[in-house]
């Protein structure tokens, strides 16, 4: 009986090492990172003070992203302490409408998200954060210096960053954010092996009337035909582009007080679309569009678009190739118009090419565009 007992007991002990061992193998699994870490705060307490205007260590970290803090004396007060903490929302005195719960509040003090260490398919990385305040060279940096070339979008409450961004840092006096979200930069079904953009895909962009001077509404990562042999993904290059107010005096979008830049439109404003335009196309209204291809490791370059317009295009460097004026090629550059047939409204469409060593071009006002290409001679 006694041996019986003892052989029970074993056997009992036996079971127990092994669930625990398997509960310990369980236990010590390394979770899989997250590929595009996403910092909502509704589930994060901090409450973090500085008095050093040198960044600290670390206060926080999700995943491969790491955030430090350090002070500034944004208020002008000369306190000499900044904080940074989460909050509700509901105690702001003006809150965004998009925060939910918990909010990420900054007062006079800077905070840096290092996304260094961030292992993504491309260098190019898409984030958006929502913000109860406008973000600009004074109250944000990225990778260091003026954040302009990497804001694609900014609405009211929410930014969207885009490029090569390896950390961001943000303040202000009093500012709030909230869903700090990161992804691989993304596109289209064409992708990266295709030089043709398509302008299928929304992105509408009203241009106010004070803007004439040209600011980044969008850039695109393009993988330029000759250059698929580079090692992936430093194969990939951007491309700018730049809006500015141009009003030629009739025909205004709300009373002549913006442009508008229709990225996508998909109904043809006053059925301007010919044979060669399919799906969405790019309409300019009372604005100018600078494409700036500058960042492309080609010098020369063939660029071609369609183009339907309320005027005929006789005149040289119609679209200010390098800046150049009107009636004027720069060196090196053929500059060739095709005629199509007609539009549907029996305006005027071409097939532009240009071809050399062309940074920037200049899409004008008033006319839509279509198919537009670049690949390097």
């Amino acid at each position: 009986m006694m041996s019986k007992n003892v052989f029970y007991i074993a056997g009992v002990l036996v079971a127990l090492l092994m669930i625990v061992a398997s509960c310990k193998k369980e236990d010590i699994e390394v979770p899989i990172p997250e590929k595009c870490p996403n910092i909502g705060f509704d589930a994060i307490n901090i409450n973090e003070s500085f008095s050093s205007t040198t960044y600290g260590s670390v206060f926080y970290a999700h995943n491969a992203v790491s955030m430090q803090g350090k002070y500034r004396d944004y208020s002008g007060l000369g306190t000499n302490l900044g904080s940074v903490k989460t909050i509700l929302a509901s105690t702001l005195p003006n809150p965004n409408g998009n925060f939910v719960d918990k909010v990420l509040n900054i007062k006079d003090a800077d905070v840096l998200f290092d996304y260094s260490a961030v292992d993504h398919a491309t260098r190019l990385k898409s984030i958006t954060l929502k913000t109860d305040n406008l973000l600009h060279s004074g109250n944000l940096k990225i990778n260091g210096g003026a954040p302009d070339e990497y804001i694609a979008s900014q609405a009211v409450g929410e930014v969207k960053l885009l490029g090569g961004i390896n950390s961001i840092e943000l303040g202000g006096e009093n500012i709030s954010i909230d869903d700090v979200s990161l992804n691989d930069f993304l596109y289209n079904g064409t992708g990266w092996d295709s030089s043709t953009f398509s302008f299928d895909s929304s992105l509408n962009k009203f241009i106010d009337s004070t803007d004439t001077d040209y600011t980044l509404i969008y850039s695109l990562g393009i993988r330029i035909l000759n250059q698929q042999s580079l090692p992936y993904p430093s194969n990939i290059d951007s491309v700018y582009f730049r809006a500015k107010f141009a009003k030629i005096g009739f025909g205004s979008i709300n009373g002549g007080e913006n442009g508008l830049v229709a990225w996508g439109d998909d109904y043809y404003i006053d059925n301007e679309s010919n044979s060669n335009f399919s799906g969405g196309i790019l309409k300019l209204l009372d604005c100018d569009l600078e494409i700036d291809f500058s960042n492309l490791r080609i010098i020369d370059k063939h660029i071609s678009f369609d183009v339907s317009n309320h005027m005929l295009l006789v005149a040289p460097n119609e679209f200010r190739v390098n800046g150049a004026p009107l009636g004027t090629v720069p060196a090196g550059v053929s500059y060739t118009i095709i005629p199509l047939e007609d539009a549907e409204n029996g305006r005027p469409c071409y097939r532009v090419v240009i071809e050399g060593p062309i940074n920037t071009i200049v899409l004008s006002e008033n006319g839509a565009y279509d198919n537009l290409s670049v690949y390097g001679l």
